[in-house]
């Protein structure tokens, strides 16, 4: 690389192609200079001497050629070890960015795609651990009230719980066709579908959807906000994130306690925050919750299990409306409040 960036830094050598030819065009004239000069300065050559002489000459020329034409080669070989790395174990390339001609270029690009292709196996593995946890609890209550129609012998309450899984079930179809329509999204697109949200339905929907985890947990919902309030995005995945944010915080609930859903439209953003009176956690690491399979996750408060990916997709869900989502707590045992700001979409 050293012979490849000295050569760069004229500007007569900005084309790759162009070091190429430079280096070829005096490989071959040093044996026809080194004759000229030769024949100079000789008083009497004899044939023998200027054969000999110009052998050699060529034979120097050659060798040196073949090896600075082999340095300049050594960007590319950089780039294709690069790429056997990462396809053999995915580890992601460090190729210069600095560099203006076509290798330069192509390192660069190299780069660009690589770290894209990254972050779609990301985002697969992301969706695919949504799969399999999330689509599990619908599925677990689905299965308990199906025990407890087994079990009770109160017909009057038969269509509460026949309503109770047909509700579970349609979450589960919504989750599930989101999801896969979200997997084949390339991470870069931007939403086509961005609509008016009541704030309150989606609350109440999941207030409904939670209820056997806010009853056992003897939990208060507050609901701080105008009802007529609205929020502008994807609905299916502004439910999902609303439904994180609860889920967590009847999760990391103690019993009794209080949780309060805020939410305000101010002239250029709106603000919806879910508060909690729960464990807690050290501020200090409110960055990290976010992170995919955080190592930082707990058990709620029942021994509810969590696997660190709610999170990390909700915020990747914000983002993607351009809007942020930030986790604040005064310290362990004293609440948390997550707050999610979005712009208003008035363009």
């Amino acid at each position: 690389m050293n012979l490849y960036r000295y050569l760069s830094q004229f500007s007569l050598m900005k084309r790759f192609s162009t070091k190429f030819l430079v280096i070829a065009f005096f490989g071959t004239h040093i044996p026809l200079i080194g004759i000229i000069v030769y024949l100079s300065f000789a008083e009497t050559p004899s044939q023998t001497s200027i054969l000999l002489t110009t052998l050699g000459l060529t034979l120097i020329a050659t060798a040196m050629t073949l090896y600075l034409q082999h340095e300049l080669l050594a960007p590319i070989y950089l780039s294709q070890k690069a790429l056997e790395e990462y396809v053999e174990s995915r580890i992601l390339p460090e190729l210069p960015n600095d560099l203006p001609d076509e290798v330069g270029v192509l390192m660069q690009k190299i780069n660009i795609a690589l770290g894209t292709l990254d972050d779609m196996y990301k985002e697969k593995d992301d969706m695919m651990a949504l799969l399999s946890h999330d689509l599990r609890s619908p599925l677990n209550r689905v299965l308990s009230l199906v025990d407890l129609i087994t079990l009770t012998k109160d017909e009057e309450k038969m269509p509460e719980f026949l309503e109770m899984i047909k509700s579970a079930c349609t979450q589960q179809l919504d989750l599930l066709h989101h999801t896969l329509m979200l997997m084949k999204e390339d991470h870069t697109t931007s939403l086509e579908k961005v609509e008016d949200i009541s704030l309150d339905e989606v609350i109440n929907y999941l207030e409904t959807s939670f209820s056997q985890q806010i009853d056992f947990k003897k939990l208060k919902i507050n609901k701080d906000y105008d009802t007529s309030m609205m929020i502008k995005g994807d609905r299916y995945l502004m439910c999902e994130v609303l439904q994180n944010l609860l889920n967590n915080a009847i999760k990391f609930s103690p019993y009794g306690k209080e949780i309060t859903v805020k939410g305000v439209n101010e002239e250029a953003k709106c603000l919806v925050s879910v508060e909690d009176e729960g464990i807690g956690f050290d501020d200090r690491i409110a960055a990290k919750l976010f992170d995919r399979f955080t190592s930082v996750g707990r058990k709620g408060t029942a021994g509810e299990e969590s696997n660190g990916i709610g999170l990390h997709l909700s915020r990747k869900i914000i983002m993607k409306h351009k809007g942020t989502l930030t986790a604040y707590s005064k310290g362990e045992n004293k609440g948390s409040k997550f707050t999610i700001e979005l712009p208003t979409w008035n363009n």
